[in-house]
């Protein structure tokens, strides 16, 4: 080795291949760019089945509303519970009683 390395690296002190510190640092941060964008491209399918089920949320929000709206409750805080526990919120709905029926009514 014709130069010696001293600590700590310089950015313009060449290493032992001829490289700059700064070239080598640019040249990896490349390489973890392209890497992190190849796996992102990868992935598709799981952008597909974000958006389905973000979708899915948006619509159970609107249904748990208008239903409980037609049961006799709340539109808001029904909409609200469904955009806290999303399609799970229908089936809760009709567990509660209709407060529309008459009182002689079973359900």
């Amino acid at each position: 080795m014709d130069q010696e390395l001293t600590w700590p690296l310089l950015p313009n002190q060449p290493l032992p291949g001829g490289v700059n510190l700064n070239e080598r640092v640019l040249t990896t941060s490349r390489r973890a760019t392209n890497s992190i964008l190849c796996s992102a491209q990868s992935s598709i399918g799981a952008c597909f089945m974000d958006i389905i089920t973000l979708v899915a949320f948006i619509i159970s929000i609107y249904l748990a509303g208008r239903i409980a709206e037609r049961r006799g409750r709340r539109f808001k805080i029904w909409a609200w519970i469904a955009a806290f526990i999303g399609p799970l919120a229908l089936p809760l709905v009709f567990l509660f009683p209709n407060l529309h029926r008459k009182n002689g009514e079973h359900a």
